[in-house]
């Protein structure tokens, strides 16, 4: 099966034109984390950070002061899916898939 993208995002105001953060880096971070999702202790590239976790790889932008999104392959869709799920709930973020423009959370 191939992998699949999804992006992670806060939920919009539908009169809002950006999206509203997600949190900081640290923020961000911190609830990966709890999910057993983090930096594998590769160097940073520029002005990405990437997270490897169950079935998923991350990459979260960092060109501002606060994170509003996040790309994440999922690598074995059905484990990896589940893990997201139980974080975009705990975190108030959404799920977005860019081909179908499905949207969960």
């Amino acid at each position: 099966m191939a992998d699949r993208q999804v992006v992670l995002t806060r939920a919009t105001d539908e009169d809002s034109v950006e999206l509203p953060a997600l949190g900081s880096l640290e923020e961000v971070l911190e609830a990966f984390a709890k999910y057993n999702t983090a930096e594998d202790g590769s160097p940073r590239r520029n002005g990405m950070v990437v997270l490897h976790g169950p079935g998923m790889v991350v990459e979260i932008p960092t060109f501002g002061e606060t994170i509003n999104q996040a790309m994440v392959t999922l690598k074995e869709q059905d484990y990896a899916f589940m893990v997201l799920w139980r974080l975009c709930k705990a975190s108030a973020w959404r799920i977005t898939d860019p081909e179908s423009g499905q949207v969960f959370g």
